[in-house]
């Protein structure tokens, strides 16, 4: 019997919890779909009768953006801060932990030019190049409850107002910024025709690979989440949890996008023989070596600063950051 005795009612539960917490997300009152804006102008040009050249602007405007926050923080007027989370005596919903609501406020904007140029297959060979400079510029929101002016504090104990104003602790406020998003990224890819059925075929990639934001490892604000810093994805904040990692135990505020992650190089190829059996029918050779170089890729890193193998890369199954590796095929056709 885990209970030492009779198993309790319903309400001897709720008398003798510490707090209560909420195992998922519950949505705002005021809820929307998320929806974006996108727009484009671009131009082509025809070189000659095999090549063209395209180049595009593109904006992209995201809005109603769901982001999370603990709406059960109050926030001390004198520090700028939220309460410990710790502290249920200033839990602004008595006897409740953390409430996580996912407000849909947030928003993104994503900038970029691409450009392109394409060479249709003459004098036995064909190739095509891209070039693509983005940016993105994500929001972090201060911690401000739906259908309320500013955060929650608490003049007077067991008292909490959210329309008096606060100047937040410098990690907590609204914020807009320039993500680590990747900025540059170009391709080249070709296809050659040798003597004896041979074809010869290429793509070299290169990315810069973005950057990261660091965090402290500490929960300094005591805000209950020191969680892994994040640089991607039309990353929507609120001023906490990711926000809040960035203090340092001494007080001080890790810079955005301090880790700047090594450049993407990598080139793969592929030899095919065609083997003619028949005047129908044929079988194609192939060999393919990926990441050629074995230029060394590397696409997630350690960025807890606690940690011992703070700025390390780690492993990432992703095909991009494998090692050399080569395979051998064929293709049969009738």
């Amino acid at each position: 019997n885990p209970f030492n005795g009779p198993i309790p009612t319903y309400e001897q539960a709720l008398v003798s919890a510490t707090e209560r917490t909420l195992f998922s997300n519950i949505p705002a009152p005021n809820a929307v779909v998320p929806y974006a804006h996108q727009s484009s102008i671009g131009l082509q040009r025809q070189l000659s009768g095999t090549m063209s050249v395209d180049a595009d602007f593109v904006y992209v405007a995201n809005r109603a953006q769901g982001r999370v926050q603990d709406v059960n923080l109050a926030y001390n007027p004198a520090t700028g801060a939220n309460y410990p989370f710790t502290d249920l005596t200033k839990r602004p919903v008595k006897g409740w932990g953390t409430v996580s609501e996912t407000v849909y406020d947030g928003q993104y904007d994503y900038k970029s030019l691409q450009m392109g140029f394409t060479k249709r297959m003459s004098n036995h060979w064909q190739g095509s190049a891209t070039y693509l400079l983005g940016a993105q510029w994500n929001y972090q929101y201060a911690p401000i409850n739906p259908g309320c002016n500013y955060p929650l504090t608490m003049p007077s104990p067991g008292q909490f107002t959210c329309d008096v104003p606060i100047t937040l602790n410098p990690v907590l406020a609204a914020e807009r910024y320039l993500s680590g998003e990747q900025r540059h990224r170009a391709t080249f890819n070709a296809i050659w025709e040798l003597p004896l059925g041979l074809q010869l075929s290429g793509l070299y990639f290169f990315a810069d690979n973005g950057k990261e934001t660091a965090t402290s490892g500490v929960d300094v604000l005591s805000i209950g989440n020191t969680a892994t810093a994040q640089s991607g994805g039309g990353t929507v904040t609120t001023g906490g949890g990711v926000a809040a990692g960035r203090l340092r135990r001494d007080g001080s505020l890790i810079p955005r996008n301090n880790l700047d992650k090594p450049n993407l190089h990598r080139v793969d190829m592929r030899l095919q023989k065609r083997i003619h059996l028949t005047s129908r029918a044929g079988i194609d050779a192939i060999v393919e070596v990926f990441n050629l170089f074995n230029h060394e890729n590397f696409g997630t890193f350690v960025t807890n600063e606690s940690n011992a193998q703070y700025g390390k890369p780690t492993y990432n199954d992703n095909i991009a950051y494998q090692p050399r590796t080569m395979q051998f095929g064929f293709r049969t056709t009738f």
